[in-house]
């Protein structure tokens, strides 16, 4: 009689394999688009808490102008008070995100007026026409979204939704 040897035969140890690589093939795929769109998410939000500091530090305004049609964000201080960003030197451009710079397309949408976000320089948000404000920026990737939350105390924080409740 002949003892029976333990282990697996060659056609289970291949169907084995060949399924570890479908589904290894195929998980990325439905990752990466996630890790993208947090990745920018968290540098939206650190680059908000940036302005923020900086109108803190430098006792002036700062501005962020969200750019959606283009996918741009611009930190800057206006120190010549005029509400743009100017080129010739009275502004400071202080840092500025590109969706374009990340492998998934990103959209962006903003609920302040004009798309511009003022930070006092006691750490307030302001909208445009200088009233305190709350608000909300969109960010949108393979059919998902996060927010980040801009209470009027100055909160900055991430949702993993679209609305800030």
């Amino acid at each position: 009689m002949q003892a029976k040897r333990g282990g697996f035969s060659i056609v289970e140890v291949l169907i084995v394999v060949a399924i570890l690589g479908i589904t290894l093939a195929i998980a990325p795929r439905f990752r990466y688009g996630s890790m993208e769109l947090t990745r920018i998410t968290d540098d939206t939000a650190q680059l908000l808490q940036r302005a923020r500091f900086e109108a803190i530090k430098r006792n002036v305004s700062t501005f962020i102008k969200i750019d959606t049609s283009n996918g741009v964000i611009q930190v800057y201080t206006d120190d010549d008070a005029d509400g743009q960003l100017d080129t010739d030197g009275s502004d400071h451009l202080l840092q500025e995100i590109t969706a374009s710079a990340y492998r998934t397309p990103i959209s962006l949408n903003s609920t302040y007026t004009g798309n511009i976000i003022r930070w006092s320089p006691w750490g307030l948000p302001q909208t445009q026409n200088g009233a305190l404000g709350s608000g909300r920026i969109t960010l949108s990737a393979n059919s998902q979204s996060k927010s980040i939350c801009i209470s009027s105390a100055g909160r900055i924080r991430i949702q993993n939704r679209e609305s800030c409740s």
